[in-house]
């Protein structure tokens, strides 16, 4: 990936991390108890507001290769992002 580390979304980091432990998608679902649908949705950024209880999943899936805080935290920016773009959107006249 050509993004810094930090500037990668929660979905491309989980890609990011998933691929540098070597598993599928297919495989992290397995491991997180989580549907393929589900990885493939956050990794692509459709799925922007997961529960906590699918980021710890995904983070046990990960084997400790990431932390559950850290992925919060990027699903928690992205959410401060999307509702500060809908705030600062101009009324139409």
């Amino acid at each position: 990936m050509s993004k810094e580390w930090f500037r990668l979304t929660a979905g491309e980091y989980i890609m990011l991390n998933r691929k540098r432990a070597g598993l599928s998608q297919r495989e992290l679902a397995a491991k997180c108890g989580l549907s393929n649908q589900c990885i493939s949705l956050l990794e692509s950024g459709k799925s922007k507001n997961p529960t906590v209880r699918t980021i710890t999943g995904i983070a046990r899936g990960l084997d400790g290769v990431i932390g559950w805080s850290e992925l919060f935290v990027r699903f928690q920016d992205a959410q401060y992002e999307a509702e500060r773009d809908e705030c600062t959107e101009e009324e139409p006249t």
